[in-house]
């Protein structure tokens, strides 16, 4: 997923809130390039954050007399058929001619051109201001431009601002871009955090037209994850009087990462998604049916896939995001559903220790024996032992 273009929309444009902190790091950057420094910020934060409207926010600030902004963005999968796409989408902001055939013969050439194009858009007080958005899908081509861009002009008013996912996401070429560059002395880096709560509230009373209460606002805070794009799509459901759904524009967006799935894999995320939003790699391959070194593997392929989320090998794991466990939890069969409850409940009568960090191993037990349709268990699992013969 990208800022840009995730979710179709015709809405207006969110109002910007929660970033002034984003906002004031750019605007310094800024100020260094117009002391004639190459500088550059590069923006992490998931898909959705709200990383294209910090940048677009950011641009607003830029009037004629203070610089010239040219854009480009990497295309998804791009890379293998247009080259240093970004870079000649943002070069035609400044009009004439740029030929960039034969790149792979002649690359430094080609560097040097479309360098000497930018230098003559930056001037003494007036900075050019290159925005690369979605770094995370770049050629390595285009990031060894920027490498190149960033000392060849190391002494001329530039900005560069890039835009990428969380190292969690980063390309290996990506994650050597960000090496390389942080040996760079006017380039930062700034970490997009969630919304807090405030903001949140502010956001949803903007799209729903009045405030909320309390217990739906924290609900709505659990399930959008401080991810902008979440808070409004929720906050559009919620103003039409249904806060509990995952929005149909971003079930379709999860989905996606589950097509591409074997079905072996996807036979192991169906049980992730009944474990709960958080679960324990033991519990998971208690309850599969399959081998413990299978479990692992499929795991490791729903981690590179960008649907859970863990540390180190053994800890627990957890869905990215909440309505993403909602939307594969919800597509199960019921039949499918009931089953493997049923296989979480029977490792959990055995082993209670294998509960999911921070909850009772008595009301899990529960839980799953009532939604694999055995009320007879459930009451079982909620009765302390010693009373157990009274009933």
């Amino acid at each position: 997923m990208t800022d840009r273009g995730v979710v179709p929309t015709s809405r207006e444009p969110s109002p910007f809130v929660g970033r002034s902190a984003a906002l004031d790091h750019l605007r310094a950057a800024l100020r260094v390039a117009r002391g004639g420094h190459f500088a550059g910020v590069l923006v992490a934060g998931p898909a959705g954050m709200g990383k294209t409207r910090l940048v677009d926010e950011f641009r607003s600030c830029v009037g004629p007399g203070v610089g010239r902004v040219l854009v480009g963005a990497c295309l998804d999968e791009g890379g293998a058929y247009m080259p240093l796409h970004p870079i000649t989408q943002a070069l035609d902001g400044l009009g004439g001619d740029l030929w960039l055939s034969d790149v792979v013969e002649d690359q430094e050439h080609h560097f040097r051109t479309m360098a000497a194009s930018m230098s003559r858009g930056a001037r003494p007080g007036r900075v050019l201001v290159l925005v690369v958005e979605d770094l995370h899908w770049a050629d390595a081509t285009t990031l060894a431009f920027l490498r190149f861009l960033a000392h060849a002009l190391a002494d001329q008013p530039v900005l560069l601002v890039g835009t990428h996912r969380g190292a969690d996401e980063a390309t290996p070429a990506l994650r050597r871009f960000l090496t390389a560059m942080d040996r760079l002395p006017h380039l930062s880096r700034l970490a997009l955090d969630p919304l807090p709560r405030d903001d949140v509230a502010r956001l949803v009373h903007d799209r729903v037209g009045s405030w909320i209460d309390d217990a739906t606002l924290d609900r709505l805070v659990d399930r959008a994850g401080g991810i902008t794009l979440f808070v409004e799509e929720l906050a559009v459901e919620l103003a039409r009087g249904d806060d509990r759904v995952v929005p149909a524009r971003l079930r379709d967006v999860f989905l996606t990462l589950v097509e591409g799935l074997d079905g072996g894999t996807c036979e192991l995320l169906d049980l992730a998604a009944v474990c709960g939003p958080e679960f324990g790699h033991d519990l998971l391959v208690r309850a599969a049916d399959m081998p413990a070194p299978t479990v692992e593997k499929r795991a490791e392929e729903l981690v590179d896939a960008g649907i859970l989320v863990t540390g180190r090998p053994g800890d627990d794991y957890r869905f990215r995001h909440a309505l993403l466990h909602e939307t594969v939890r919800d597509r199960l069969h019921p039949g499918t559903r009931r089953r493997l409850h049923a296989a979480c409940a029977r490792v959990l009568d055995d082993s209670p220790g294998l509960a999911p960090r921070g909850t009772s191993a008595t009301s899990e037990r529960a839980r799953h024996w009532a939604a694999a349709g055995r009320p007879g268990p459930a009451l079982v699992a909620l009765v302390p032992r010693g009373a157990r013969p009274g009933l």
